[in-house]
């Protein structure tokens, strides 16, 4: 005689290969998951739309790809930019480099990047006024705290959303 035996198998999503975090206007502070292919702009049908009138409609297009996400800009007024050059053609965007269209600016993050990396690129690409240097150092080490409560919060958003 059988016995019917049931498993149940937990199936974990994986975690996205790149985020993308917001650095400065309307999107500072905020994270965006990077998966597949991503729209941006003013629209409210693309996957990351930022309600800014120099952005255009459908201003530029993101896709992961293995060493990183390939941007290409769709046409926009005031111009899609990597590291303050402008997107001309798909130009592929790494760990720690800048992405700007107008003002606005995002830093795309991985897992796998160096932490001190991303710390230091934090300071450099954020629109807080630097602080006066002290004695005896450890301003880093609040900086490294600051982007590891930042990735923490970002998982357990996409944990309460059930991406992950």
């Amino acid at each position: 005689m059988l016995l019917g035996l049931v498993v149940i198998a937990r199936v974990r999503m994986a975690l996205p290969k790149f985020m993308l975090r917001g650095v400065s206007g309307p999107t500072f502070g905020k994270t965006y998951a990077m998966v597949g292919t991503i729209s941006l702009g003013r629209n409210t049908d693309c996957d990351i739309s930022i309600a800014s009138d120099e952005i255009s409609r459908q201003h530029a297009k993101l896709q992961v790809v293995p060493d990183g996400v390939m941007v290409e800009d769709m046409g926009s007024a005031n111009g899609t930019f990597v590291n303050n050059a402008r997107v001309h053609g798909p130009t592929l965007l790494k760990a720690g480099d800048e992405l700007r269209v107008d003002t606005i600016r995002f830093m795309l993050m991985s897992p796998t990047m160096d932490v001190s990396h991303a710390a230091a690129a934090a300071t450099v690409r954020t629109e807080a006024p630097a602080a006066p240097a002290k004695s005896g150092g450890g301003g880093g080490l609040w900086i490294l705290a600051g982007v590891v409560v930042l990735v923490v919060a970002a998982l357990g958003v996409l944990r309460a959303l059930g991406k992950i």
